[in-house]
């Protein structure tokens, strides 16, 4: 990986130091971002009203994005997490967050092309 892909999204420097300086493993770790299911159960259990539910995935969210060192998608998911709290995540907030975290994964696929 290079060392930072675009700060704004991935601080790889930061993510390694995280996983014990682990440069591969936090490669592992990056690799499975666009599978995780976080943002779109939060999506599932916003439609269905469950407010608890979707405070739990909006919290994962976060999480991942704190532990991997994607301080934009942190920002938002803690954004999301909060406005959840209130029952008050609209439509708009949800696709802010999914823009963000598809360009999340989008950064984080060149970073990882530019490994091979």
């Amino acid at each position: 990986m290079t060392e930072f892909v675009h700060e704004f999204y991935i601080n790889e420097e930061e993510g390694a130091k995280r996983i014990m300086n682990t440069t591969r493993r936090y490669a592992e770790l990056l690799s499975k971002l666009k599978a995780d299911t976080s943002l779109s159960d939060l999506q599932a259990f916003i439609a269905a009203k469950d407010w608890k539910k979707a405070q739990a995935a909006a919290h994962a969210l976060k999480g991942i994005a704190v532990n991997l060192s994607l301080s934009e998608l942190a920002n938002e998911a803690q954004a999301a997490e909060a406005r959840v709290k209130e029952q008050a995540l609209t439509d708009e907030h949800l696709a802010q967050l999914k823009a963000c975290f598809d360009a999340t994964v989008l950064e984080a696929e060149k970073a990882l092309s530019s490994t091979m």
